[in-house]
């Protein structure tokens, strides 16, 4: 699987879509598609996640559509989320409405 990184100094204003996984460390104001989204602690989305798998330290605005979703004690979420998973770290922080085991 294809690796896509987002660095830290960089900020995207539009859509992305992979096949692969997406690693990002700098923020985007768009809507991200992939099999995989792993934002980092350093990393921001404010837009709709649609993906099999999303793995946080970072901040998320938006909506969430994925297989599974963990959440890591640096995370900070603002959603409306519909996952099959969720597991979430002691101190991560969440806000929003979630249909899990769907």
């Amino acid at each position: 699987m294809a690796v896509s990184t987002i660095q830290s100094d960089l900020e995207i204003y539009g859509n992305i879509q992979s096949q692969g996984e997406v690693v990002i460390s700098g923020s985007i104001k768009g809507n991200v598609a992939a099999k995989a989204v792993d934002v980092k602690d350093s990393g921001m989305i404010a837009g709709n996640i649609t993906s099999e798998e999303v793995l946080t330290e970072g901040k998320i605005k938006g909506k969430i559509k994925a297989t599974s979703v963990n959440l890591k004690l640096t995370s900070s979420t603002d959603t409306q989320m519909v996952s099959n998973t969720l597991v979430v770290e002691t101190g991560a922080a969440l806000l929003g409405k979630f249909k899990i085991g769907a």
